[in-house]
């Protein structure tokens, strides 16, 4: 260990970034997620670090205007967003491992196809592009909760959206406020494959600072989603403060025919649905 290596050369990765800044910040001392991510050596990340006493306000982050471009979901960033999506949850996906090999590459694309239109016409979605480089780097799919298109899937990633539903859908009816343009239901966020650890943060705090700004700007007055992923789950409790409202070890659930298909999935696996309710 040398203090002019950064952390990702000493063996971090996405999620225990988070969770390193966050225990930062457990003991008082304050660095940005991006300050964190972007020092060069453990001696610059040290230059950036604040000790604050309990009375301060802790740090603010913000949302980057330079270097990314947020973009509406439109025509033009289909084929992008159909790659993005179908290479992050195919590859990296927490559920989606458990019903391999029946699951497709064509099967994401057959999804995002099904809802494109609406999702276009919602104008809730957004693609994240690079500044520097132009290439659409981020997708982020919303829904108003309320408002959600059918969709019609024949293919494995039914029993994905039937667990979901089965989460979601009593907290939706009894716990969630009615109507539309109330909650939006954040059901898809995904980075392009091209990216490292540290860029992967980046983009994925980025699009979730971007959600709550979508929130605000159309007037809705919370967000709602379930995360399986372990980087999401720590980035909505830890870093901007999403209530918990139930968590789940998946290997439990029993699909509509009796079977379990998440059974071999380790007990430390879980989703976790969560809201966040605007000021």
């Amino acid at each position: 260990v040398t203090s002019h290596a950064n952390f990702y050369e000493l063996g971090g990765n996405s999620l225990n970034s988070i969770y390193t800044v966050t225990k930062l910040r457990d003991q008082g001392y304050q660095i940005g997620i991006t300050d964190f991510i972007t020092a060069k050596s453990l001696t610059d990340m040290l230059g950036r670090m604040k000790l604050i006493s309990s009375v301060e306000e802790p740090l603010n982050e913000s949302i980057d205007q330079e270097s990314y471009i947020y973009e509406p979901l439109h025509d033009r960033h289909k084929d992008d967003a159909i790659e993005i999506i179908t290479e992050s949850f195919y590859s990296k996906a927490d559920l989606e491992q458990w019903l391999m090999p029946d699951i497709t590459r064509a099967d994401y694309r057959d999804l995002i196809d099904s809802m494109w239109r609406p999702l276009v016409e919602k104008s809730l979605s957004f693609a994240v592009k690079s500044a520097q480089t132009g290439k659409t780097i981020g997708i982020t799919l919303n829904f108003d909760l309320w408002d959600e298109p059918e969709v019609v899937l024949n293919s494995k990633l039914t029993v994905v959206f039937d667990f979901l539903e089965y989460l979601e859908g009593p907290i939706r009816e009894n716990r969630l406020p009615k109507g539309k343009g109330q909650i939006i239901h954040n059901f898809m966020m995904s980075t392009s494959s091209e990216l490292n650890a540290a860029q992967n943060v980046l983009i994925m705090r980025q699009m979730e600072e971007h959600c709550l700004e979508l929130i605000k700007r159309e007037k809705y007055v919370g967000i709602f989603t379930t995360n399986t992923s372990p980087l999401t789950q720590q980035l909505g409790t830890d870093v901007y403060g999403y209530e918990t409202l139930l968590t789940y070890q998946v290997n439990k659930y029993e699909a509509p025919d009796g079977s379990k298909p998440f059974g071999k999935a380790p007990d430390s696996q879980l989703a976790i649905c969560s809201l966040k309710m605007i000021n």
